[in-house]
This record gives C-alpha cells, structure tokens and sequence, in this order.
C-alpha cells in the first residue's frame, strides 16, 4: 500500500514553504505532510520584498525595512514616507533554513527530493508519483512549474516577462540612502521596452541594484550587465565597487486564466495558481495572503477551494496595464511616475493589494491618462485571441 498523508506539497519553493508554515500553525498542525522537491534549496538565490503594514508570516526573517521610496523619471523625481507602511526584504536562504529547522522539528512532516512524474485524483484521494513511488493525500498543493505550462503562458496574447539582473555590491564609501528604496529609475536608455533600475539599500554603501526589463524575451547576460554597469558608473558615480552576490530571474507578467483546481483534489499555488501580480510582478505577499486563507478554508469547510477571489475590475486593471506595458512601452514610466505623484501611498497600496472598494478605485483611475486607457480597455475586451 503506497504511503498515505493528509497533505502533500509539490515544491518545496516560497509557495510550497509558506503553506507548510501555515499548517504547522494551525488547527491542523497535527497532520501528516509530505513535501517534494527537485533539490534540497540553500542559496540565496532571490530577494523577496513586499510592502506591509502590520507584521506578515516570517516577520523575523525580514532583513531590512524602509520608511520611504523613490522614483526617478528622465526630468524630476519623488521621494514618498510609506507610512502606515513599510517596505521589507527577505533573503530566500534565511526562509529556506528556517523551514528545514522546522520540518525536522516536526515529525509528522516529511520530505523527499526527486523528480515528480505523475498528479492525479479522484472523489476519495489525490496520488503523486516521484522517482517511481506513489503517495497518496487528501489533498495536494502543487506549485512546480513545467515547460508545457510556461510555453502556454508566454504564448498568451497578454503577457509579458519581467526580467533582470541584480547586483548585491559593496561601495568604498558611502553611496546609498539605506532609509529609501528606489522603486523606479528610468533614466536608463529604454530602447523600445519599460527599462528601470531598482534599488534595496542595506547600509550607505551597500545595494542590490537590479536591471530590470518587461518585454517579451529574455536577453543575454550582457545585454543586462552592460546597461547596469553604466547605470553605477554615470548615475550613482560609482568608480570602483565589489560584486558580493548575484540574482538573476524571469517573472511572467500576464493574464493568463490559471487554474486553481487541476483535477479533484489537486489544487495549484504559487505561480502555477496565479499568486503573481499580473502588472507588477509582485508575489510574496499574495502568497501569504493565500496560505492563510487555504488553511482557514480546510478547517471551516474541509476544502482548500472555498476561498475568496479579488474583484474581477483588478483583472480588467491588471490585463489595461499589460497591454499598455506591450503595445505602448514609451508610455509605461510617465504612467507609473504619475500613479505615485497624484496619489496617497497608502492609497496605491490598497489598490495594488486588490482591497479598495469600488468608490476608492474610481479615484486612481480618474487620475490617469485616458487615452492609453480606454485604447487599452479596447484592445484587451475585443482586440485578443
């Protein structure tokens, strides 16, 4: 008889951890769960940020907070207080030690590496396949990503990728303000796509400072090296600096209708269940968000599924400001510098965390340029495949 569980975990990424803390700090702690994974995770392969107001799941894995933000347009810039609210950073390898601290703490949890082959269910049990073994659950939450879904992402007629390359560097002297991230930099040549530069300052003279792009393909190294070499050199006056550690990555940005339900008693999270924010990129957060409400959801009604969804205005917000990000790239950074510079921050969080009502949003929208709005409320209610 294949080894049977309550929950089983396919992935062992932000996603896939952050539902297994959620377990353990619930009602359900008691439950038997196993977790999947390509590979036993250790390096600090990304920085997750978010903003928050009230402390967040992991809040003693955040490793730097800032009080303001900043954003450079071509001939001004502006520089925000967040509160009520604060930026935070966390470095993927304190999530993922803390995590394995905690499943060989708990016995009821375990965890196996290899490759998942196989994901199906029925009314009674969800069944995985890795390297040759069945297991069997109640439910499964499966994050892992293929090439056939990736495939089928890319080639939706409203997606694009949000692609970079960060630099954690080290300065001689003091060169960063470590009280205020640079959400947007767009004095960078932007060639025919939205180009920025982001900055998490964690002292006077240390940055990670990313290149970022949306468009619909990834460059070569250089051609994200180049320009972010420049940057350091021409805008922040950096002469000499030391690399301390790299992060490279591609975020899908789209519209694409993913499923949360794969079959019975499968259902998808992370990515694959359509936690990024589809105009910002934004996961963290969401992920969070949608753990708590997965677990509330198995202790009240004994269904993952029973959870709410955002109004669907966000997802016509969401797919505007795609098309815009595709069609009109030239137009996105006066787009973006606007929405800060005529709106409360708190305000624009709301908005951005799908919260505000009807009669909040009206406001954010009015303040925006029409035009490339309503060609872009067009294109994406009759102009798509």
């Amino acid at each position: 008889m294949a080894p049977a569980y309550d929950f089983i975990i396919a992935g062992g990424g932000c996603a896939g951890l952050s539902l297994l803390y959620q377990l353990l700090h619930s009602p359900l702690s008691q439950s038997s769960i196993l977790v999947v994974d390509r590979s036993v995770k250790s390096e600090n392969d990304r920085t997750w940020s978010f903003w928050a107001r009230q402390p967040t799941p992991f809040e003693s894995l955040v490793s730097h907070r800032w009080p303001q933000i900043a954003l450079h347009a071509p001939h001004e810039s502006l520089r925000l207080p967040l509160a009520p609210y604060e930026y935070r950073s966390i470095h993927s390898r304190d999530l993922y030690r803390y995590m394995q601290r905690l499943i060989k703490d708990n016995p009821q949890v375990d965890m196996r590496i290899g490759e998942v082959t196989h994901l199906e269910s029925d009314e009674r049990e969800a069944r995985l396949v890795c390297n040759g073994h069945t297991y069997r659950a109640q439910w499964i939450f499966n994050s892992l990503l293929d090439k056939a879904l990736i495939n089928e992402v890319q080639q939706a007629s409203n997606t694009i990728l949000q692609h970079f390359l960060g630099w954690r560097i080290k300065s001689p002297t003091p060169s960063f303000d470590p009280q205020c991230v640079t959400l947007f930099d767009f004095r960078v040549a932007q060639e025919g796509a939205t180009r920025f530069v982001y900055i998490l300052p964690y002292s006077n003279r240390e940055a990670l400072v990313e290149y970022t792009l949306f468009s619909a393909h990834p460059l070569d190294y250089e051609h994200y090296a180049q320009p972010l070499r420049a940057y350091l050199r021409d805008t922040l006056a950096l002469k000499r600096y030391s690399i301390l550690e790299e992060e490279q990555g591609v975020i899908p940005m789209s519209d694409y209708s993913f499923l949360r339900r794969s079959s019975t008693r499968v259902m998808n999270i992370g990515t694959r269940g359509g936690m990024v924010k589809p105009s910002t990129g934004y996961a963290f957060q969401r992920i969070q968000e949608d753990s708590i409400q997965i677990c509330q959801a198995l202790v009240t009604h004994g269904s993952p599924f029973a959870i709410r969804r955002a109004p669907r205005r966000y997802f016509t917000f969401d797919a505007m400001m795609l098309d815009i990000f595709r069609r009109s790239p030239a137009l996105a950074p006066a787009i973006l510098y606007r929405l800060f510079a005529r709106n409360r921050v708190d305000q624009i969080f709301e908005f951005l965390n799908e919260r505000a009502g009807v009669a909040a949003n009206i406001p954010i929208m009015w303040r925006m340029p029409w035009r490339p709005f309503l060609q872009a409320y067009w294109h994406v209610k009759h102009g798509r495949r």
